[in-house]
């Protein structure tokens, strides 16, 4: 029972389709199908600048512009959406409507051409949109436009006062627009404005240029320079007046040059100083020519011009044409020999003729000036306006020229879509703007917030009165915090033991010097001078790399045929030394192609002996009617065939079939030639059915042909008889002649030969019947004679009707009657002669002749370019011998069967034929007259192109005919052996004559070839002749069968040669002779590469399977193998330090040497192909001698301090005599400690490597004394906060011992963290009382700590600054000590004078509530904090009168010495301050929406009382900035002093902007997989029900079945197929329609399907 089965890989099958659902979208169902659409616009600001209620979506624009469209010609690199300059249209405009598809609904992309906006806008299938109504053809193309100056992009520039490329405000901005840039066609023609402005244009939706100050220049280009080819130019045109003369655009007069300074003769320059022009662009002459001109010329009409160097030609508009002050589309045409002019896209007038040549010039295009040569082309500027200039390279129609006024930019596309990435947009000035949206008019109320006020201090009067005065200080009381004897000291006491003891004798603390310390432990690197020779550029390797050729110990290698297979080196990047194998090695053998072809044996047939009728054979008796076009056309039989009953002798197969032609019915047999190996094919048999149907000549029933006689038995020689049975009448047939008769001398002239049948009746009597002859012969002359010579006058057909009763016999008999007429015999040859029986009596006698015997083999599927070797074996016309027992009919021993004769006395044969659909390829005749001999049939047939069906016939014939004939009855032919088509076709596999050599086959093989000596015999109209051919391997690993990669076709044998490369060992050397003094020596790396190291060499990496070994020797004695794996970038193969290795003791007489050798994984010499090897790095020795440094293993520095060092040497022995090692305990005296403290030097060399043991150990440092006497404690008591004063009083006794004499003593430091608070010296054994007051110095109040140190002073040093000791060893510094710290802070009672209650309150309902003190602090010392001291006159407020007389103010003062103070009552009179207000603008607001931005309201000022317009510029959230329509001020006042707290409410009249009804369609493109699992269940499997409803209680976990679910026949059924995971989630259920039953006799597999 499974509950879960696994699927195997087998059963899951996945396919992929692409599916295109459609979309209808309407406003309705935009958010549901997560589609956006909005208005978009450009804006001038930064874009750090955009509201939150950015309604006009700016920042959708700009990233719009910036995904799709931004410098499209140049940017596409970082663009999205596709790039095809050429079928694409990709102009943004200063608006656009944006489409935004989810990709929810456009899956892969928007399916192409299916996209409708509107039910108007429809896609192209190449990204653009356009009106379904518009037809493009009417539009000109784009690249048809070689100059356009929109310009496009000139919104930017409408705003000159911010970047247009950051939108951030220009300093000092200028005004007007002067910049080169780029025109807008698809020629990206250069363009320069010159003082220009630009406008929007509200009627066309896009930017004008203003030519009023300016003009546009654009360098001479062939785009425009128009000769004789048709034109046209078209712009929008407005002027405020149209009074004057104006340029309106022109290609004349002007055209920009750069001067180079002239040469003298002698190649010098010539002198141009002054000449401040040259190398700059001037402006000259550019002759009278010109393309075209368009102005408004002097009698105030419009005129499109052009000029050749003779003629002028041009029109005038109509008067009025241009009217002031009004936009107008021109369009001016040069067509043929024709000039036109349209306004508004109508023709203005007729046309007129352009008698003009060539027009062609290289002046400048000039927009909006007279291009006429002066000093400034600003002074010929009009004011005229100008947009959307295109100049098209053809003759626009009339219907075009109509279009491109109409669509504003030319062309019929209004807008993209990126079909990848779901985004439509609206782009064309012409529908850019509120496409989407509508404004509607409406008002809502917001409350303005209070805008800001303050009002002034106010004056307020004191009036002083005096109470009491007296002397007063402000203070805590002290606080001890630590009070320390001695002995608390010392143990607190801290100090370096490693230079000082310290002792404690009742509590007199001793310090002593020691004599020395050791100071630290170190590791240290082994004591040795380690020198290096390293090899690790090319030129270093050189010297020592050879390339050994052939590998290690091969010599030269075995070098191939050619002896090209050498190794060699190279240089790799001048780094690294490359050795690789430079040649594969070439071998060749001669060998001999059989064939190169596909054979294979279409047709086998052996006859066996299971063969008992014609279909179970490969031949069919006859066709249909056939016609062929070999010349003769024939009718072949059509047989069917069924078995009937034969002998125990013979099996035969009768095949009948309708009436022929003639009237009869005509059979054949299949028989058996005495058995298997055979086929006998023979005419009817006469003894089955009637032969004829036709009445006798006398009107008798016709008679059968009596038992045991054949028609066409034949009479060969005198012994030939037939035996009759019954009586009957035959017709007996002559053909023949009679050969090499030889005469005897007693011939005479009148000799006669004749020919005679003779019969023999059943009583003996013995008659002739029918003689043929009397024909003399003259003996000696005449040795043969034809029967047709022999033939009697009576008889001259040749044929004799001889009556026959039963028991008669026939006998032939041939003669020779000499002149008494006596017969004799002779000697002859009868071989050709015969005798036969043709019929029976009567006028149907010939109808034996009427039947035909064919064979057919039909064989189909031909291939082209092929050949079909057929082969029939063993055709026999006659048997020999002892082979006519079977095929005597029904047993009866008749013998004589075969061909013979046709009716026409022709000799009939087998004829065999071969047809290719209607066409005969081949036909042989095997002749009866060849005798019992067997013949083979063999042809060879090639097919060329024709793959009709190739058809064989096997019949009886003749040799003037290809047609069947008829044969008589019981003839018929044999086939002896084997029938073989074979079919020859090309083939990659080639056959030869002997085993290729096992190199071949060897894995080193790499390229191997067969060079074939001559292709003529190729059959090479449809296979290859491509020589040589490569060899891919064996077929069967039969050594004779070559697979090459081209399919040949030759059945010819030829010489070639067979190529092979394969590779060589390689192997390389580096050899070092040791040069300078001796050393203990190790190799320290070999690094090698075995890949390709990236560069320009040859040498490539050898195979991952391979090993590169590295045998080091020394002295030619191998000390050790490593290896390298292939492929492998840089490695050092003793990298490690268990890899070095250790080479001993090296002088100059010895060798280090490495062979490199690639081997396989098995480490057995291997081959590598040509250029592969490996690349030799780096080779270094390291060479160990002894040394007097010493350094550390991690690389610190030593202290300064050390004197010695103590070890213990690793080594145990001395080792080499020469060099020996130092061994035992050492103490090392420094020299010196090098000034960075990373490296000793000793007094004397050691030599401690690690050559025999580890390379590291410990060593102990050593300072010798005195050493600087000192200690330091720290005092318990942290000091916290910056409000207390601390003091510190320390008293302290100094008792010398060898006292080391003046100016050196004892010191004393207290420290509070690092500063010093104070500090002291005792010279001699005296008594000193330290006192310090001090505060917290952190400003911040962190906790500090106060150390107390000790110290001997003296001489400083580095490690004590404040002195050192430098006299004798035993000194001992002893010290008698104590401390006392306390604090006191401020306070905010006062101490000193006390005050009766009286003095306090002198006067009736006043007390004392001011205290007037002068500190006695006029500096604080506590710095750096600020003061803790009250300092200077001070006037605090008083709390109160304590109860004890003193002073309580409200706020602590710190005063610590007597200070004068006085009380005082005050009484004052306050006079409030003035009130000021600030208007504000922005001000916040509630109630505020995006929609009311550009909105208005009115208001009255509430600080200057008057009501204005005002309109809302920008909303900011709830804030909002204003400007007064009225020309007042933007801020506005909101408050005044009678209502500080004023919000008004006004009423805002605004417009909001309402969704326009629209319509989306598309299809989209999705991928959609079908998943379909095969769910195979055994019969052994799921066959046990799971419902509890089977079981007895009804509980699954019960396993008691239910007594109806125990019987054999209940099954359970399948509902439902689930798939689960691995974690067994179930993924995928399946229902079937009806429950489906569980077989356990057969495998049951449910197909589950289910897309994605």
């Amino acid at each position: 029972m499974f509950i879960y089965k696994k699927l195997k890989a087998s059963d899951a099958n996945t396919i992929a389709f692409e599916a295109h659902k459609e979309y209808n979208i309407d406003k309705d169902n935009t958010a549901s199908l997560g589609v956006s659409l909005l208005d978009s616009s450009y804006s001038s600001a930064s874009r750090d600048t955009y509201s939150l209620f950015d309604i006009n979506n700016h920042k959708q624009y700009f990233q719009l512009d910036h995904l799709f469209y931004k410098d499209a010609f140049f940017n596409y690199g970082n663009l999205i959406g596709g790039i095809d300059y050429n079928n694409q249209e990709k102009r943004l405009y200063d608006k656009a409507t944006i489409i935004s598809l989810s990709q929810k609904t456009f899956g892969s992309g928007v399916q192409k051409g299916t996209f409708l906006f509107n039910n108007n806008y429809k896609d192209d299938s190449l990204g653009n949109l356009y009106s379904k109504n518009d037809i493009l053809s009417d539009y000109p193309q784009d690249k048809e436009r070689v100059f356009y100056l929109a310009p496009v992009k000139g919104f930017k520039y409408v705003d000159l006062t911010r970047d247009p490329n950051t939108g951030e405000p220009v300093v000092n901005a200028a005004t007007s627009y002067n910049n080169l840039k780029l025109d807008d066609s698809l020629y990206i023609n250069p363009v320069e404005y010159i003082s220009c402005s630009f406008a929007r244009n509200t009627t066309l939706n896009c930017t004008e240029v203003d030519l009023t100050n300016g003009y546009v220049k654009a360098p001479n280009s062939n785009n425009y320079n128009f000769g004789n080819e048709d034109f046209t130019i078209t712009f929008y045109y407005k002027s405020l007046a149209v009074s004057t003369p104006k340029y309106i655009i022109a290609k004349s007069k002007t055209t920009t040059v750069v001067e180079y300074p002239e040469s003298n003769l002698d190649g010098s320059l010539k002198n141009t100083h002054g000449s401040a022009s040259l190398l700059q662009p001037k402006e000259v002459d550019a002759g009278k020519a010109f393309p075209f001109e368009v102005i408004i010329n002097d009698n105030r009409r419009l005129e499109f011009r052009r000029s050749d160097q003779d003629t002028l030609s041009f029109i005038t508009g109509s008067n009025g044409a241009i009217v002031n002050n009004t936009l107008q589309h021109v369009a001016c045409v040069r067509s043929g020999s024709n000039l036109k002019l349209y306004i508004n896209g109508v023709q203005n007038g007729a046309n007129q003729s352009d008698n003009t040549n060539l027009c062609q010039n290289k002046a400048d295009l000039f927009i909006g000036t007279d291009p006429t040569i002066s000093s400034s082309k600003l002074d010929n500027t009009e004011d005229q306006q100008i947009s959307q200039l295109m100049i098209w390279n053809k003759a626009l129609s009339t219907t075009e020229i109509a279009n491109v006024s109409e669509s504003i930019e030319g062309s019929p596309y209004v807008g993209n879509i990126f079909y990848e990435n779901g985004i439509a947009t609206l782009t064309s000035p012409k529908v850019n703007d509120g496409t989407l949206t509508s404004l509607q008019d409406t008002t809502d109320n917001i409350i303005l917030s209070s805008t800001p006020h303050i009002q002034g201090d106010g004056t307020t009067v004191v009036l002083p009165q005096p109470t009491f005065s007296g002397s007063l200080t402000f203070t805590s009381s002290r606080e001890t915090l630590d009070q320390l004897n001695g002995s608390q000291i010392f143990d607190l006491l801290s100090f370096n033991s490693t230079y000082v003891s310290a002792s404690l004798t009742g509590t007199a603390i001793s310090l002593v010097s020691k004599p020395y310390a050791l100071i630290d432990d170190y590791i240290i690197n082994t004591i040795q001078s380690e020198t290096f020779d390293t090899y690790d550029t090319y030129n270093e390797l050189n010297t020592i790399v050879d390339a050994i050729p052939g590998g290690i110990g091969t010599g030269s290698g075995d070098r191939g045929t050619d002896g090209d297979s050498i190794t060699t080196t190279e240089d790799i990047a001048t780094a690294f030394e490359g050795v690789f194998l430079a040649e594969n090695q070439t071998v060749t053998e001669s060998i001999n192609v059989l064939f190169i072809s596909n054979s294979q044996e279409l047709v086998t047939e052996n006859f066996p002996d299971t063969d008992t009728q014609i279909t179970d054979t490969v031949f069919a008796f006859g066709t249909a009617d056939f016609t062929g076009t070999g010349g003769e056309g024939f009718d072949l039989i059509n047989d069917g065939g069924e078995y009937i009953s034969a002998d125990s002798i013979n099996k035969s197969i009768l095949l009948v079939s309708g009436n022929n032609d003639n009237g009869g019915y005509f059979q054949g047999q299949l028989r058996r030639n005495g058995g298997s190996g055979a086929l006998t094919v023979t005419n009817e048999n006469y003894n089955t059915v009637p032969f004829t149907a036709v009445q006798n000549l006398d009107n008798s029933t016709p008679r059968v042909v009596p038992d045991g006689l054949s028609a066409g038995n034949t009479f060969e020689t005198s012994t030939d008889s037939i035996d009759f049975t019954e009586s009957t009448t035959v017709r007996v047939e002559a053909t023949g002649s009679i050969t090499n008769i030889l005469g005897y001398p007693d011939f005479g002239a009148g000799a006669v030969f004749a020919a005679r049948v003779r019969k023999e009746t059943s009583g003996g009597n013995n008659s002739t019947v029918w003689q043929i002859g009397g024909q003399s012969l003259n003996i000696g002359t005449d040795t043969s004679v034809t029967i047709q010579n022999l033939i009697d006058n009576t008889d001259s057909a040749g044929f004799q009707n001889i009556s026959v009763s039963a028991g008669d016999k026939l006998t032939l008999e041939v003669k020779l009657s000499t002149v008494n007429n006596n017969w004799t015999n002779f000697s002859y040859d009868l071989s050709t002669i015969k005798l036969r029986i043709i019929g029976v009596a009567g006028s149907e006698l010939s109808e034996g002749f009427k039947n035909k015997v064919t064979l057919q083999h039909t064989l189909g599927n031909i291939k082209p370019q092929s050949i079909y070797k057929y082969r029939l074996n063993g055709i026999r016309t006659r048997l020999t011998p002892g082979q006519n027992a079977g095929l005597a009919p029904w047993g009866s021993g008749n013998t004589n069967l075969g061909l013979s004769k046709d009716i026409n006395n022709d000799d009939v044969g087998v004829r065999v034929t071969v047809f290719q659909g209607d066409t005969r390829v081949t036909s042989s005749l095997f002749p009866s007259s060849s005798g019992t001999t067997s013949e083979d049939f063999s042809f060879d047939h090639p097919t060329d192109t024709n793959t009709d069906d190739l058809r064989l016939f096997i019949y009886p014939g003749i040799s003037s005919t290809f047609t069947p004939v008829f044969s008589g009855k019981t003839q018929g032919f044999a086939l002896e052996d084997d029938f073989i088509i074979t079919e020859l076709s090309g083939s990659n596999v080639v056959t030869l004559n002997e085993n290729l050599s096992n190199h071949f086959t060897a894995s080193e093989n790499i390229s191997s070839q067969i060079i074939f000596t001559d292709t003529s015999n190729f059959i090479n109209s449809y296979y290859s002749t491509t020589n040589p051919a490569n060899i891919l391997g064996f077929v069967g690993n039969d050594p004779k069968k070559v697979l090459v990669d081209n399919t040949y076709f030759t059945t010819s044998s030829l010489t070639s040669t067979a190529s092979l490369e394969r590779g060589n060992f390689i192997s390389g050397s580096a050899s070092i002779d040791i040069t300078g003094t001796k050393g203990l020596y190790k190799v320290e790396a070999v690094t090698l590469g075995t890949s390709y190291y990236p560069g320009t060499q040859t040498q490539t990496a050898i195979g991952e399977n391979q090993k590169l070994r590295i045998q080091t020797k020394k002295n030619g004695a191998l000390q050790d193998t490593k290896y390298i794996q292939g492929n492998t970038n840089s490695q050092n193969a003793f990298q490690a330090e268990a890899d070095k290795l250790n080479l001993g003791l090296l002088t100059n007489t010895d060798n280090v040497s490495f062979e490199f050798t690639v081997v396989d994984s098995d480490n057995n010499i291997d081959k590598v192909t040509k250029n592969q090897g490996f690349n030799i790095q780096e080779i270094q020795l390291s060479k160990l001698t002894s040394s007097n440094e010493v350094t550390q293993v991690n690389g610190d520095s030593f202290p300064t301090n050390l004197d010695a060092l103590y070890f213990s040497s690793s080594h145990l022995n001395t080792g080499n005599a020469s060099i020996p090692f130092t061994t035992g305990q050492v103490t090392a005296s420094i020299a010196s400690i090098s000034a960075d403290g990373l490296t000793i030097t000793l007094d004397n060399d050691l030599f401690i490597t690690s050559s025999l043991t580890d390379a590291l150990f410990h060593v102990s440092g050593a300072e010798n004394g005195p050493f600087i006497i000192s200690a330091s404690y720290q005092l318990p008591t942290t000091v916290v906060g910056t409000d207390k004063e601390y003091q510190i009083e320390e008293l302290s006794s100094n008792t010398n011992e060898g006292d080391p004499g003046a100016g050196t003593g004892f010191g004393t430091k207290i420290n509070l963290n690092t500063t010093v608070l104070q500090e002291s010296f005792q010279d001699t054994n005296t008594t000193i009382t330290n006192d310090i007051t001090y505060r917290n110095t952190n400003i911040f109040g962190i906790a500090a700590t106060n150390t107390i140190k000790f110290f001997v002073s003296g001489v400083a040093s580095p490690l004590y600054p404040d002195g050192a000791v430098t006299a004798s060893l035993n000194y001992t510094q002893s010290i008698n000590t104590n401390v006392t710290m306390s604090a006191i802070s401020g306070s905010n009672i006062s101490s000193g004078d006390t005050f009766t209650v009286g003095e306090f309150a002198p006067f009736t309902g006043y007390a004392s509530d001011t205290l007037g003190i002068t500190s006695s602090h006029n500096d604080d010392p506590h710095a750096p904090t600020g003061p803790l001291y009250t300092l200077g006159k001070q006037d605090i407020p008083v709390v109160e009168r304590t109860s004890d007389g003193h002073i309580k103010v409200n706020q602590t003062l710190f005063i610590t010495a007597s200070s004068e103070a006085t009380g005082s009552s005050d009484s004052s009179s306050f006079t409030p301050g003035d009130f000021s207000f600030t208007p504000e603008n922005p001000i916040a607001a509630t109630n505020v929406t995006s929609d009311m931005l550009g909105g208005t309201f009115n208001f009255t000022d509430l600080g200057s009382n008057i009501s204005s317009e005002y309109q809302i510029t920008a909303i900011n959230g709830s804030e909002i900035t204003l400007e007064n329509l009225d020309g007042g001020s933007d801020a506005i006042q909101t408050v005044n002093e009678s209502n500080l707290n004023n919000t008004p409410e006004v009423t805002v009249n605004f417009s909001t902007i309402v969704a326009n009804e629209f319509t989306i369609q598309y299809k989209n493109s999705h991928l959609i997989f079908e998943n379909e699992f095969h769910c195979t269940v055994d019969e052994d499997e799921y066959n046990f029900s799971l419902n509890p409803t089977a079981r007895k209680n009804k509980d699954i976990n019960k396993g008691d079945l239910a007594n109806f679910a125990t019987g054999s026949n209940f099954k359970p059924y399948v509902t439902t197929v689930g798939l689960y995971n691995e974690a067994g989630e179930l993924l995928v259920v399946g229902k079937f329609g009806q429950p489906i039953r569980m077989s356990d006799e057969t495998d049951t597999t449910f197909v589950v399907r289910y897309d994605t």
